[in-house]
């Protein structure tokens, strides 16, 4: 198989969402065509890591499509989430903070940041959500994430929960202003 005959194959494979199709295919050609591999070739691969839950080798895969392409803001949040997705938060702080730098308009890594810290708020069982700083970090960042993407505020933040991502913000209004993005990526970094 030649590079385009892989090309074509990942193309049709990835609009079936065969992922684990797609893995393959990569790991069959690893020895004889990843030389040829493009910026592209090395994205996709990492995505479809992504979404089979295989985040080393998604980082990995997004580590040589940067070789190609060090400033592309798409591949370095990618990485960065794919970190988060294994809890090595500096490391993706820090390309997120690079990203927002580059551009502050990546919703989808708003988005994934606000998840992480939503992860790491609390319940008391009693009144509800604990309003610590992890809770601020996650209403600052999904406030971001809905400005940019703004049909995600009436989505539910969970499968079934019943809880949109506007109702979760409601619960910090009065409470946390909104911040600036150097503001939200000084409290992220804190």
């Amino acid at each position: 198989m030649n590079i385009e005959g892989f090309r074509d194959k990942v193309t049709a494979l990835v609009k079936k969402e065969s992922y684990a199709e797609v893995a393959q295919l990569y790991k069959a050609v690893e020895g004889s065509l990843a030389k040829e591999f493009d910026f592209d070739d090395w994205f996709q691969k990492g995505v479809c890591h992504f979404k089979l839950g295989q985040h080393q080798l998604s980082i990995e895969s997004y580590a040589h499509a940067l070789l190609i392409e060090p400033n592309n803001f798409q591949a370095l949040a990618n990485q960065a989430i794919s970190l988060l997705e294994i809890n090595r938060e500096g490391e993706a702080f820090s390309l997120l903070s690079r990203v927002f730098k580059m551009n502050p308009h990546v919703g989808p890594a708003w988005l994934h940041l606000g998840h992480y810290f939503v992860s790491k708020v609390r319940s008391d069982g009693v009144c509800g959500v604990i309003l610590n700083d992890d809770f601020k970090k996650a209403v600052a960042a999904l406030r971001r994430a809905i400005a940019i993407m703004p049909d995600l505020g009436t989505k539910r933040m969970f499968d079934g929960s019943l809880q949109t991502y506007n109702d979760f913000i409601k619960t910090g209004e009065g409470i946390i202003p909104d911040l600036t993005i150097e503001e939200i990526l000084t409290i992220i970094a804190t």
